[in-house]
């Protein structure tokens, strides 16, 4: 049984914030945490490696140092993982297929996030097989990303990406790419429902139930080290044809024909 049960969502927050929050959350001695978002599981990893934690909406594990392997993970942390360089290369492709002229992108993200910075390697080293270029658009707070903004000129940006942890400020994103006269293209499908252009990324719910699943049969004795890290099995696209319309955007068929939902 449960004495405990809390979850740690802390999306982008600043370090000692989610240090604080994983010092009072282990303080009430739960036998499980769910935990989302990369920064927020190496919080708690820093401060236990006897607790079971559950990992959702994580980047890249390996790379970030949470699990020892996918198949094996080897200590106290398992879940579900996105490879987000895999599925923010997909959206560079869409993004190319919508706008075949554009040559460099950025990457709006905060540099100190272990997810960000492997998305970023990897979307650069497949960029550069099609003579593209990535950039990453510095942004960790709202004034960051108001800042971020204002480079898009001076880096002659043609199209952005946006990372999952802008989720948090998706209204203020949305709306400077509105304004800027921005492309952009997202993860999640809350960003579409805010006036995004395009969402590409795993299935919204998928994850958590998969998560959920875990969370159980950690409390029926399973043990983490030996638990896979699961990965989504279905992704999600969509579009917004009324954001496309005032960027001046002929999305092609071929998108649409693909879209699981389509904004008019």
């Amino acid at each position: 049984m449960i004495r405990t049960p809390l979850s740690l969502l802390a999306a982008g927050a600043l370090g000692l914030v989610l240090a604080a929050e994983a010092q009072e959350l282990l303080a009430a001695k739960p036998e499980v945490v769910l935990v989302t978002t990369t920064p927020a599981t190496q919080a708690l990893m820093r401060l236990t490696d006897k607790v079971p934690i559950v990992m959702t909406g994580t980047a890249d594990p390996v790379a970030t140092g949470l699990v020892a392997s996918l198949a094996r993970p080897g200590g106290n942390v398992t879940g579900v993982s996105v490879q987000l360089a895999d599925v923010a290369k997909k959206r560079l492709d869409l993004m190319r297929e919508m706008l075949p002229r554009a040559k460099r992108f950025g990457l709006l993200g905060s540099a100190t996030n272990a997810g960000t910075q492997s998305v970023l390697t990897q979307l650069r080293a497949a960029a550069a097989e099609q003579g593209l270029d990535v950039r990453l658009l510095e942004a960790a707070d709202p004034q960051g990303i108001a800042r971020a903004f204002d480079r898009l000129a001076a880096e002659s940006i043609d199209a952005m990406l946006v990372t999952q942890v802008m989720i948090q400020h998706k209204s203020q994103v949305v709306e400077l790419a509105a304004r800027y006269r921005m492309p952009a293209g997202y993860v999640d499908a809350q960003f579409l429902d805010a006036g995004g252009l395009l969402v590409f990324g795993p299935d919204r719910h998928g994850p958590y139930r998969h998560a959920a699943e875990y969370v159980h049969r950690i409390l029926q004795g399973a043990n983490p080290a030996d638990m896979p890290v699961m990965q989504p099995t279905e992704f999600w696209l969509g579009v917004n044809l009324r954001t496309a319309q005032a960027l001046g955007i002929r999305v092609p068929q071929s998108i649409l024909l693909r879209a699981n939902r389509v904004i008019e």
